[in-house]
């Protein structure tokens, strides 16, 4: 089958690899900064609305997202590591391979989800056993802890697809998306807890749902079997080299991200013995100091791929410019939006009397967004070493 390259990503990747470094660093980074900003508000507003339920529900919420976070660290690991080989094939102009990437990686995506789907439901009393979960918590979230997982199959899938839009250069398209999803977010969670007062199940029901719209996007965008970046099941490749490369890149960033999730379940473990709501107040800290530190590491995402592009085409010197671009934009970005940013945020749990009846929500939340906006600026220098290591290491 010949394959074939839609004009409009021509048009992108000269300006990657020709045009001005600037102009295409801003046309990834910022939309991507964005992006994932947005996602952070979406746990922000799953707290806010599920602090309207009661105070225990948000410590479920809290205690199963977190474990959430663990296990999609598999996905976010898979998608990364194939957005920089993606990046790299764009760049020499070697679309078979970009093809092969793209396919291989849904196919791995897609099935590994449901495998961990399927494993983690049949054996998730053990799970929260092993996470010190109490029985209070697994009474009230149960069915919710289903439905998240149920939903890994829609997120690994969306994560590929946001990475294939990032190697592709189109972050306009990915704050696009992610703002449509939002307002399906957004209403339906309203409407199930605040018109219906329905509980916590209702809200992961919104998360799926919103999540299918996005992956519904991701098929009809990607629908085409002849484009480059199409879905094409005759292009999934599961030969031994390719498999190890692949893995060889993504695996370190499921390392981290796995043991970075998973030292926060930790830490709600031992949280349990001072009360459930010491859980919740741990959960607020997490989602307002996420606001400063997460878009930070996505900025060095996007430069990544940009690198890459240029790595995989020969254009080393111009590479080392463009990431010398990325840290200048992403430290004065991060630095501005810390500047601005309001760190008393806690107005929409309800302060004392909707999450957590003590001073420990106050002291958690507040706290931790002035340290962590303190310190993000230094985090996003490891973030972006991290990533152009990792795209310089696989030429």
């Amino acid at each position: 089958m010949a394959l074939t390259v839609a004009e409009k990503d021509l048009k992108k990747r000269e300006l990657f690899l020709e045009g001005n470094i600037l102009k295409g660093v801003l046309t990834v980074c910022a939309p991507m900064a964005a992006f994932q900003l947005l996602n952070e508000l979406f746990r922000v507003f799953d707290l806010a609305i599920t602090a309207r339920i009661n105070p225990e529900s948000v410590a479920a919420v809290s205690f199963f997202n977190q474990l959430n976070n663990s296990v999609t660290a598999v996905g976010t690991g898979l998608s990364i590591g194939a957005g920089i080989l993606i990046a790299g094939f764009y760049g020499a102009a070697d679309y078979e391979n970009v093809k092969k990437t793209v396919n291989t990686t849904f196919f791995l995506a897609v099935g590994g989800a449901l495998l961990l789907a399927i494993s983690l439901i049949l054996s998730g009393k053990w799970v929260l056993r092993l996470a010190n979960t109490p029985e209070e918590l697994v009474e009230i979230g149960w069915n919710y802890y289903r439905v998240i997982m149920v939903n890994l199959v829609f997120v690994f899938f969306n994560n590929v697809y946001v990475a294939i839009e990032k190697a592709r250069g189109n972050g306009g398209r990915i704050l696009g998306v992610n703002l449509l999803m939002a307002a399906a977010k957004f209403t339906l969670s309203g409407v199930f807890v605040l018109i219906f007062r329905q509980g916590v199940v209702m809200i992961a029901f919104s998360t799926l749902l919103s999540n299918l719209l996005v992956t519904l996007i991701g098929i009809y965008s990607l629908r085409d079997p002849k484009d480059v970046f199409g879905i094409s099941l005759e292009y999934i490749r599961m030969d031994r080299l390719f498999i190890k490369k692949l893995f060889g890149i993504s695996l370190p960033v499921m390392a981290e991200k796995f043991a970075f999730s998973t030292g926060k379940v930790v830490v709600n473990s031992v949280g349990v013995d001072y009360g459930t709501q010491t859980v919740g107040a741990l959960g607020v800290s997490n989602s307002i100091s996420a606001l400063s530190t997460v878009p930070a590491g996505s900025i060095g995402d996007g430069g990544a791929s940009i690198i890459r592009q240029n790595i995989g085409s020969g254009k080393k010197d111009r590479a080392l410019k463009v990431f010398k671009s990325v840290f200048l934009v992403g430290n004065i970005g991060i630095f501005t939006y810390m500047d601005i940013s309001q760190p008393d945020s806690l107005g929409i749990f309800g302060r004392r009397c909707s999450v957590c009846p003590t001073d420990p929500t106050d002291f958690f939340a507040g706290d931790a967004f002035q340290y962590f906006s303190c310190s993000t600026c230094g985090d996003y220098g490891a973030f972006v070493c991290l990533r152009i290591y990792q795209a310089v290491l696989w030429h």
